[in-house]
């Protein structure tokens, strides 16, 4: 439980700042110890409450919070007489009415928002609640390792919970509570954001950029897992071109096209060019959930091609040794079912990991199956392997996917399958690496393609 040089640095910068009472931002990217390095400023303040707030992600986060807590205690004999509670987001929304009550009443509560991403979304319940929860507590301290990936709009909501006074009210306008009229006040969006697109409702650019990065970095602490290694991060990442066959790219095409194919005598079509998007990722995966005409009837899986299940095997066999653990991440339920069923097939010990079942993060398999979103309920390190066999539309969800598996003491190899040229496989993985908003993205490419 010795704290790394770094960590005992964010450590001394969060404390000189709430020691007597604020917030903090602890930006350590994973594998960094970013939980240790919580529970070490912590140990300082020694709240008489601490309300740890984490990702519900297949149960696992509370348990390593348990965990890590259990360890400190036993070595440094801190946190002995603090009250901790530990739980979901969902959980402390369902409870928040009583939740506000009770921390009102606590004078030396701590509060840590774990994944702090989580609450980027200023609208969301989710967001409202733990921003008003934070209102309450005499120290706050937000996690992530990734604060602002798709841009500085990140942060407002983030910091409203740390310390509101850091960037003030989001909105240009508020309404007077004496007199109730609208005044015009610059806030967060018109001091630092660019509106522009349709209704000028897309953040296009930034201003007054080296001032909020000033403000951003006064009130936290950044390490990234390169800056943190002794050593230089070993990293590989390739692509893997999967070339679709003649009937496979014929039902892509019409289904981009015309929004209806028909595959083995069953029609798949869609209303709309974002429903096409889901569908046309679903065709270059080699299967199609399709929903049922009646209700209460099941949806049909209508295979397509095997294309991409080639290449993975393909892959396996040329590429990864037999002994080397590996994940393969999915963004579709049935296709990591698909995938599971060939892993086990050709005589690997598969793990299935999917988004909103309970998991204990324990990786005891030759491989991982895993819905890309939860990643954060999987301790990824112990993989030598990631393979990107569909990812969705978040770049977060991306970015925990990806950096999720680097460890401090191994070289790791990242695979992504990306289908042949002028698919949306191609599409979305541009649109991610080059941290673009993806379904806005793609919705206009392809109404464009379309026109």
């Amino acid at each position: 439980m010795k704290l790394r040089p770094y960590q005992k640095e964010a450590v001394a910068k969060a404390l000189s700042i709430m020691r007597d009472g604020g917030g903090f931002g602890l930006w350590l990217e994973m594998r960094t110890g970013k939980t240790l390095t919580s529970l070490a400023i912590a140990d300082v303040l020694q709240p008489a409450h601490l309300w740890i707030i984490c990702p519900k992600a297949g149960g696992a986060a509370p348990e390593v919070w348990w965990r890590e807590i259990g360890q400190w205690m036993k070595v440094h004999n801190g946190l002995d007489d603090t009250q901790i509670r530990i739980e979901n987001y969902e959980q402390w929304v369902s409870k928040r009415a009583k939740l506000y009550k009770e921390a009102k009443s606590l004078s030396d509560l701590m509060i840590i928002c774990d994944e702090s991403h989580y609450i980027k979304a200023r609208g969301t319940s989710r967001s409202r609640t733990v921003r008003r929860l934070g209102r309450y507590a005499r120290w706050r301290l937000a996690l992530t390792g990734t604060p602002i990936a798709q841009g500085i709009q990140d942060a407002w909501a983030q910091f409203d919970f740390i310390d509101p006074n850091v960037f003030g009210k989001f909105d240009n306008t508020y309404e007077d509570p004496k007199t109730r009229k609208i005044i015009l006040e610059e806030g967060f969006e018109g001091r630092y954001l660019i509106r522009g697109g349709y209704k000028e409702h897309d953040v296009v650019g930034f201003k007054n950029e080296k001032e909020f990065h000033e403000k951003f970095h006064a009130h936290s602490y950044r390490k990234t897992l390169r800056e943190a290694r002794d050593k230089p991060l070993m990293l590989k990442y390739t692509q893997v071109p999967v070339e679709l066959k003649q009937a496979t790219r014929v039902a892509y095409e019409e289904l981009k096209h015309e929004l209806i194919t028909e595959v083995n005598k069953q029609k798949i079509k869609v209303k709309n060019v974002l429903a096409s998007l889901i569908k046309l990722q679903q065709v270059t995966g080699g299967s199609v959930l399709v929903a049922p005409e009646n209700e209460g009837d099941k949806p049909t899986l209508v295979d397509i091609g095997r294309e991409k299940i080639h290449a993975l095997t393909v892959l396996l066999r040329k590429r990864i040794p037999r002994e080397a653990k590996f994940i393969v991440i999915a963004r579709f339920r049935h296709e990591i079912d698909r995938i599971a069923s060939e892993l086990t097939r050709i005589g690997y010990h598969v793990g299935v990991v999917r988004g909103g079942e309970p998991y204990d993060g324990r990786f005891e398999h030759e491989c991982l199956v895993m819905q890309i979103q939860s990643g954060i309920a999987v301790d990824m390190s112990q993989a030598d392997y990631i393979l990107g066999f569909s990812i969705d539309f978040s770049m977060l969800n991306f970015e925990q996917a990806r950096f999720r598996i680097l460890d401090f003491h191994k070289p790791v190899g990242h695979y992504y399958f990306i289908n042949a040229k002028n698919t949306i496989d191609e599409d979305i993985y541009l649109a991610i690496t080059r941290k673009k908003h993806v379904a806005t993205s793609i919705c206009d490419t392809y109404r464009t393609k379309r026109a």
